[in-house]
């Protein structure tokens, strides 16, 4: 249901940054992989970049960065406007450091690679805008 929801022009326009957290943050959200995830989430944040800038880096915080395709991650993370903002580049750093060196940061692996569970979110809208989540 989070691939029906996320691809839709409601999504993109009207879910707030808190929303979109509550989401990312479970461990319940049912989606094809990780990097779906946190492609959603990059574009969530590119739809209104001026504005979601401010929260781009708690969005990038909230995916489980070591299940994401590290190549994705440069693709979307290595650019000069991402890069202004040091969370964001921290976020970068230590996806590619795990990429490369696992052992490394078992702080990292621990809350970046666990797998989400199986069983799906349910979200029911009314109207999107006032979206309220059900597990």
């Amino acid at each position: 249901m989070y691939v029906d929801v996320c691809e839709s022009e409601e999504f993109l326009s009207n879910v707030g940054a808190d929303q979109l957290l509550r989401l990312l943050s479970r461990d319940d959200l049912s989606a094809p992989s990780e990097t779906f995830v946190f492609k959603s989430g990059m574009q969530w944040i590119k739809h209104k970049e001026k504005e979601r800038m401010a929260v781009a880096a708690k969005v990038i915080g909230a995916v489980r960065l070591g299940l994401v395709d590290i190549r994705v991650v440069i693709e979307e993370l290595d650019t000069e406007e991402m890069e202004r903002v040091p969370e964001i580049y921290k976020h970068l750093n230590e996806a590619l450091i795990y990429s490369h060196m696992p052992s490394r940061n078992p702080k990292f692996a621990v809350k970046k690679t666990k797998t989400r569970a199986t069983s799906p979110v349910r979200v029911l809208s009314l109207h999107f805008a006032q979206c309220q989540l059900i597990s």
